[in-house]
């Protein structure tokens, strides 16, 4: 129960450095290499299993820039637990998005077991099962392409169609995220 609590507080300061402006800066690279993995893998790509293992303000500014909320047993609203790990699944073509982690009494005990999943609707989807292609199109509208390498801001932009709203402020140039763990 007490770390529980003290969870809360870190998920409230946590909070302050994860905005809007955090999100872009330091997680718009992560979620277009995520979107371009998905699509790769939807596309048939031979590897279908991609992880990054990162901190909990990673998974927390992807949380915000997809505009994800979630709740998982034991934990406070938006918790991204040590071992938690968001999910992208591919599943023909259509992407499916959960937070995983185990309860606080699992991690206590070590026994392993008590792996809660909250299942995840990204708004600008409106559904469980999200399209591929309209995965790929909130990602490049929710990401900073200043804040991407020239080849990832390449690779996210090639083939979505040319509407303005998509592709304002990409700039053309000349792999499904399976899981995204958190590391302690």
């Amino acid at each position: 129960d007490e770390v529980v609590q003290l969870y809360g507080l870190h998920v409230a300061v946590m909070g302050m450095g994860g905005n809007a402006f955090n999100a872009r800066a330091l997680g718009s690279a992560a979620l277009a290499y995520v979107a371009v993995a998905v699509r790769e893998i939807a596309r048939g790509h031979p590897d279908n299993v991609r992880a990054l293992f990162a901190h909990d303000t990673n998974q927390l500014y992807l949380r915000q820039l997809l505009d994800l909320d979630w709740i998982v047993r034991g934990w406070p609203m938006h918790a991204a637990p040590t071992g938690g790990a968001l999910v992208f699944e591919v599943r023909g073509q259509f992407v499916r998005t959960v937070f995983r982690a185990q309860s606080p009494r699992a991690q206590h005990s070590g026994a392993g077991d008590d792996v809660a999943e909250a299942v995840l609707v990204i708004p600008a989807c409106g559904a469980e099962l999200c399209p591929v292609e309209d995965f790929v199109r909130v990602v490049a509208d929710a990401v900073d392409a200043d804040c991407l390498p020239a080849d990832l801001r390449t690779a996210l932009v090639r083939d979505l169609s040319a509407r303005a709203e998509v592709c304002a402020g990409l700039r053309p140039g000349p792999v499904a995220l399976y899981l995204f763990a958190a590391a302690a």
